[in-house]
């Protein structure tokens, strides 16, 4: 028996001098533990949906519109990858906050951190056609209810913004390209029409 209580005074002894690192090690492991729990867990995450009506533009006239208008060749997949697309990243980056808004396209594409940003959106936000409509839902995921909001609408109206620009490019081209035409037109029936009173003077018509 006094070898059993010498024992336990040699053991409570031990404890003591040690009571630091008794107390720490379930300490430290009970952290980890909880640490590890934490990560584990999956964070919440919140999807936000905006949706745009593609038409197909009957008019110039069109492009005033709200609405986003296509020309008769192009399709609803086509219009949802253009969502998606860098053009339309990078307007809504900029809105966002993500991107200064006097960085042009040329700047963000050679700065990896910037490019970052860009690709980051890319990967928040999903466009797809509903059903066999022709509405397009634009899905923003973040972490935040209010933000995958903002970054949805973000999204669809720098996709109007686009569209419409594109179109002013395309309406613009294609006017410079018809007055080239109407030049080269009068320039050729003008040469024609002296071709013509040439051939009349020779032979002795008078007009």
């Amino acid at each position: 028996m006094a070898q059993y209580e010498i024992n336990l005074r040699d053991y409570w002894r031990i404890i003591r001098r040690r009571k630091v690192i008794v107390i720490a090690v379930p300490a430290a492991f009970a952290a980890f533990s909880a640490l590890l729990a934490e990560l584990q867990r999956p964070h919440p995450v919140f999807q936000a949906v905006a949706s745009v009506r593609v038409e197909k533009a009957s008019s110039l006239t069109g492009l005033l519109l709200e609405a986003i208008t296509i020309s008769s060749g192009d399709n609803l997949a086509t219009q949802a990858a253009l969502i998606e697309s860098f053009p339309v990243m990078e307007r809504a980056a900029k809105k966002l906050g993500r991107l200064p808004p006097e960085l042009t396209s040329r700047e963000i594409r050679g700065t990896p951190r910037h490019l970052g940003a860009i690709s980051d959106l890319q990967d928040r936000v999903k466009a797809e056609q509903e059903g066999n409509t022709n509405i397009i839902n634009i899905t923003a995921t973040e972490p935040e209810a209010e933000q995958a909001a903002r970054t949805a609408n973000a999204v669809a109206e720098a996709f109007r913004e686009e569209n419409v620009a594109t179109r002013t490019r395309q309406v613009r081209e294609a006017r410079l390209f018809i007055e080239e035409q109407l030049s080269e037109v009068g320039t050729r029936l003008r040469a024609s029409e002296e071709e013509l009173k040439a051939l009349k003077e020779r032979r002795g018509f008078v007009s």
